[in-house]
């Protein structure tokens, strides 16, 4: 059974909604969300906490993005967006948990004593 909400916290789940400008509710609204049930209103509390997560972790991305756009300066757009097609994207060997084995299985450089790969 879901935990009953106290009426101070059930009055501030709806005023944080009916404030929050990406959650699409506006005070029109309020009698709408004021008639939800308990758990209702605490998974929307819950999902509105999530949305306001993923927007601070999306500023700190973007001003990660613009500091790299800025060291690069003019040539930012043309580096950024870059798609190469010379080369097959098949014949590339991309680094995964089994690289050491699929790279090297079949060559003889780690057998080789005179090599120092590491």
């Amino acid at each position: 059974m879901a935990k009953k909400l106290k009426p101070e916290r059930r009055r501030e789940i709806v005023a944080n909604l009916l404030a929050c400008e990406d959650c699409g509710w506006n005070a029109e609204d309020k009698e709408l969300i004021e008639s939800f049930p308990d758990e209702k209103l605490a998974d929307l509390a819950k999902a509105q906490e999530g949305m306001k997560a993923l927007a601070e972790k999306s500023k700190g991305q973007e001003a990660v993005t613009n500091a790299v756009k800025e060291a690069l300066g003019e040539e930012a757009k043309g580096l950024l967006e870059h798609r190469c097609t010379t080369i097959p994207k098949d014949s590339l060997t991309l680094p995964g948990p089994d690289f050491i084995d699929r790279v090297f299985v079949d060559s003889d450089s780690l057998k080789d004593p005179g090599m120092d790969v590491w």
